[in-house]
């Protein structure tokens, strides 16, 4: 099981580019990269508190030799770093956040008709309202698969989430590929009460920890 979800997450860091001068890995440096990357367009959408596929996947450890790691105290890659840490094979790192920033979506079709919800204010409320329609066979701008049945999807200047799984919802999208084209995964960690902050996983990191289900 724990292999299985390694394997997983490093599969949605091989979509991974730089962004605010982060490192990663283009989707083409993979043996086979997702359809739906031969374009121009590109975006900067922040989805915080947000976790990658698998969603129950909770828990990381460092599984490498000992090291010191510098820590950002903003998910940027111009922020200052607020600490540095050394983290020792074994120790859990502390995961208390997550963010993913979106910066190149990937154009799928959409294999059914579906509708678009998107949070919005109302009377002081926060509430999901309408947003629009995909109809099949659209070309969809996507963004984000949460692994619980939910995708994030650009739609008139906005962002909106429709019911989706991997398998009936859009051409393309699959287990070995539920993410955009070029992302970047920031995650929160703390090693002590004022030893922690942020730290990019990209795929050569990733390779040297462990992702575990939340016990």
């Amino acid at each position: 099981m724990r292999l299985l979800i390694l394997v997983l997450s490093v599969a949605f860091l091989s979509g991974c580019k730089k962004a605010d001068g982060t490192s990663g890995t283009t989707a083409a440096s993979t043996p086979e990269a997702p359809s739906g990357c031969d374009h121009e367009q590109r975006t900067n959408v922040v989805l915080p508190h947000t976790w990658p596929y698998p969603a129950d996947a909770r828990e990381i450890r460092w599984a490498d030799g000992r090291e010191k790691t510098g820590l950002k105290i903003k998910p940027r890659g111009v922020a200052f770093r607020t600490a540095t840490v050394t983290w020792d094979k074994g120790q859990d790192m502390g995961a208390s956040d997550s963010q993913v920033v979106v910066t190149k979506p990937r154009r799928l079709l959409a294999k059914r008709d579906m509708q678009v919800r998107r949070e919005v204010w109302d009377q002081g409320r926060r509430i999901e309202a309408t947003a629009g329609q995909i109809n099949r066979g659209d070309v969809v701008s996507f963004l984000f698969f949460d692994s619980r049945g939910s995708c994030l999807v650009l739609i008139g200047g906005g962002t909106g989430s429709v019911s989706c799984t991997l398998e009936d919802s859009f051409e393309g999208l699959s287990a070995e590929h539920p993410f955009a084209c070029e992302q970047v995964w920031w995650v929160k960690v703390q090693k002590a009460k004022r030893s922690k902050g942020w730290l990019v996983f990209d795929e050569e990191l990733m390779k040297r920890v462990e992702v575990v289900p939340t016990r």
